[in-house]
């Protein structure tokens, strides 16, 4: 009895968790729906490849990782894991923390610009700007932050409890 008991409460759970998820996607796609239409709509994934070449590159000689992990010292102990195909969910992870560090990356960004003889981005760090300040992409990652902390990370967890 208290096996089928305990079995009731956590499908309860489950579904009070499946009603909260999919109140919001319904908010994120109204939200979308009433925006108006540009090129960084939708662009959540995109958004967060970008930023990992750009500022967690896994190749210290490519993008900004050093000077990025510098400047972003003495503000959080937050970083950012490269995003590559060997791992899973990591865009989803990545997509927290890049919500956290937004206000970091907008100003490293900018300080980039400024320092530059041109003063202006190259397509990567405009791309990252542009996505970070679009609110349909934010609606995107606040989506993939949620699918990782309420979905993801805990069945990964159990899974590798799991022994075979």
């Amino acid at each position: 009895m208290l096996q089928s008991n305990s079995y009731h409460n956590e499908a309860t759970k489950g579904e009070m968790l499946s009603k909260e998820l999919e109140q919001i996607w319904l908010t994120i796609i109204e939200h979308n729906d009433k925006a108006p239409n540009s090129s960084q709509q939708g662009g959540g994934y995109k958004l967060v490849s970008l930023i990992c070449l750009l500022l967690a590159n896994s190749d210290d000689k490519r993008g900004h990782t050093m000077d990025f992990r510098t400047f972003l010292a003495p503000k959080t102990d937050l970083k950012l894991k490269p995003c590559s195909l060997s791992r899973y969910f990591v865009h989803e992870h990545n997509a927290g923390r890049i919500l956290s560090m937004k206000s970091h990356i907008l100003d490293y960004l900018e300080t980039k610009r400024i320092s530059k003889q041109t003063g202006e981005y190259n397509n990567l760090e405009k791309n990252s700007s542009e996505g970070l300040q679009d609110p349909a992409t934010i609606d995107e990652l606040i989506a993939m932050a949620h699918l990782d902390v309420l979905i993801l990370s805990p069945f990964l967890k159990k899974v590798s409890q799991l022994s075979f």
